[in-house]
């Protein structure tokens, strides 16, 4: 998915904050030289993302996985409201926009504008901060409000053909489906909800969402605002702001190559991009996060960030990471109560290691969101590195098939590896020169060799009859 140890899609880096009253750094506890080696950005880019924002730390690091995420106290509300904290992330998202214009990144395995990794916590922090003209809190209001579903038909409502209603008897009529009025939400919720000043401008200030896709349910959320103003009577402007911070999905790339001799040109194929984890296709009747979540064992973090919607929906085909055994979590509980959780009399799951499994966690690791999915064991299964070396007759240490990759890996490591290895728990010597590894992931560190060909018809471990004159 990308420079995990780093990205901090900021819920992972959350996890290695302590929690204590201090100015906010996005990136506090990297050194320059790292960041600079593992995001492949300026220099300039990688000072404003990392400049100082004069706000509480503690309440800051809460935006990162989303305001909604977390459920926000008053404390939390005042702590983060200042002027002086305003003003200083208004500032900070302005140089970034201008130092890493043009820049990009690798997010939750999507390629982002660099400015993304600022905007997320500027626009989160306007959502917490919002008042009304009577200068109440609306966000943190809006958190005693009940949601509700569509209207549906009453599934039994066709059962007993002596007493059903004549829309039964049309041959078109789907129990399922749900009409354009079912749906609106002026008969969702009662007008002294919607029409308060709170919910229109929370309303109006979620369409400006730079991560808001133009998608057919983006078109129903502003249909539905227009609806709203119109039967509240009320006109307040407001600009879709059509995301263009995706640029596209990290993928794979493999290509094909001739090379004509006399020329000595190489003429390469036209390059095809491949999903690393499951393709999955939209349907019509779009899967809730928990719905989609469970059908395909990834995390729910996981699948808002494949999908680029907090609701999960999409409408075109969405790349997820491979599965893993999920768990819900309920309570609360924090990140290292989860990665005990995970662990097992042979495999000591530590923080980091579950992190790296989780990068895209909802909430703070002090106090993980509830009703979420997250893996207890690496996405796509975690190898075990056999207790029996293959090797050589010569005692080389080779390896005569691909080994299964453990998860993750890095980007570019080749396709035909026979060994990974875990650098940074069994080297802990390293220096500056491998900077640019990344934490918690695997890297190839031996190839795939052709075996030995046998000159006596002895065709063991690592050696091979074929073409030998001695069968197959």
């Amino acid at each position: 998915m990308e420079w995990n140890s780093i990205l901090v899609t900021v819920a992972t880096w959350i996890a290695t904050v302590s929690l204590v009253v201090a100015d906010f750094q996005l990136y506090a506890y990297y050194d320059r030289e790292t960041l600079l080696a593992g995001w492949d950005l300026t220099s300039s880019c990688i000072d404003a993302l990392n400049s100082t924002v004069t706000c509480d730390e503690s309440v800051s690091t809460l935006l990162g996985g989303g305001v909604d995420s977390n459920y926000w106290y008053m404390d939390n509300i005042t702590a983060l409201c200042t002027t002086t904290c305003q003003d200083s992330f208004k500032a900070w998202g302005s140089d970034v926009e201008q130092a890493c214009a043009g820049e990009k990144v690798v997010q939750g395995g999507v390629i982002v504008e660099a400015k993304a990794l600022s905007l997320s916590l500027t626009y989160n922090a306007q959502i917490a901060c919002l008042q009304d003209s009577e200068f109440n809190w609306c966000f943190f209001d809006s958190q005693s409000w009940q949601g509700s579903d569509y209207i549906r038909y009453d599934s039994l409502m066709c059962a007993d053909e002596s007493d059903m209603p004549d829309i039964c008897n049309d041959e078109d009529f789907d129990i399922q489906s749900i009409t354009a009025d079912m749906q609106a939400m002026t008969n969702l919720y009662n007008s002294s909800m919607f029409c308060s000043e709170c919910f229109l401008e929370l309303y109006r200030l979620r369409l400006l969402d730079p991560w808001l896709a133009s998608t057919n349910f983006t078109d129903y959320l502003i249909g539905q605002f227009d609806s709203v103003q119109q039967n509240c009577s009320t006109t307040l402007p407001y600009t879709m702001s059509s995301s263009t911070l995706y640029i596209g999905a990290q993928t794979t790339v493999t290509a094909t190559a001739t090379t004509t001799d006399a020329a000595t040109t190489i003429n390469t194929a036209a390059s095809t991009a491949v999903c690393l984890g499951q393709v999955v296709q939209p349907i019509a009747n779009w899967l809730t996060c928990d719905d989609l979540s469970d059908t395909y064992n990834v995390s729910t973090g996981d699948a808002r960030t494949a999908t680029g919607d907090y609701d999960c929906f999409f409408d075109t085909p969405a790349c997820l990471p491979l599965p893993c055994p999920i768990y819900t979590v309920w309570g609360s509980p924090s990140c290292a109560s989860l990665a005990e959780l995970a662990s097992n009399s042979t495999n000591n799951v530590s923080e980091s290691q579950f992190l790296a499994w989780n990068s895209n966690i909802q909430g703070s690791c002090g106090r993980v969101a509830n009703s979420q999915r997250v893996c207890m064991e690496a996405p796509g299964g975690t190898w075990t590195t056999p207790s029996v070396t293959i090797t050589a007759p010569t005692g080389t240490v080779l390896y005569y098939t691909t080994a299964t990759p453990a998860y993750p890996t890095q980007s570019g490591t080749t396709e035909s590896c026979g060994k990974y290895y875990q650098l940074q728990s069994l080297n802990t010597y390293l220096d500056d020169n491998c900077s640019n590894l990344w934490l918690d992931y695997d890297v190839c560190v031996a190839p795939v060799s052709a075996p030995t060909v046998s000159s006596d018809g002895s065709c063991g471990v690592g050696v091979t009859c074929a073409e030998s004159g001695f069968g197959k």
